[in-house]
């Protein structure tokens, strides 16, 4: 077995010691591993898209001020509905998308390798 070691700053810990009491799980070790099968599970159901798709996308943004309005413009076209709302941390989006199945993984993976994004997730049709 291979041992990792990783840092964090304290606020993503303080997140990590959360979700582990809050799901009853005794180890760090098994936390990642359940991270990683969740993560493995959403790619998987990503690269399985074929044709046109419909999906919603939801989003938090860390701020009000979001300077990555550029990749929702890059995708523009294919966004039917942007519905935005503010939150007390932030500002919330909730995007239903049509485009074909490459486009919407490349506009998901560009979403989560945002700095500005606290929580993401998506539905597909």
């Amino acid at each position: 077995m291979a041992i990792l070691s990783i840092s964090v700053d304290k606020k993503t810990l303080t997140r990590i010691r959360k979700l582990m009491a809050e799901n009853k799980i005794k180890s760090r070790s098994k936390f990642f591993l359940n991270t990683l099968d969740s993560f493995e599970r959403e790619n998987s159901l990503l690269n399985g898209l074929k044709g046109t798709v419909t999906c919603i996308i939801s989003l938090n943004w860390k701020s009000k001020n979001n300077t990555d309005i550029r990749i929702a413009h890059n995708f523009s076209k294919h966004i039917k509905l942007d519905a935005h709302f503010d939150t007390k941390n932030g500002c919330g989006e909730v995007l239903v998308i049509e485009a074909e199945a490459e486009h919407i993984k490349k506009y998901y993976n560009s979403l989560l390798k945002s700095k500005n994004i606290s929580k993401i997730s998506i539905m597909i049709e």
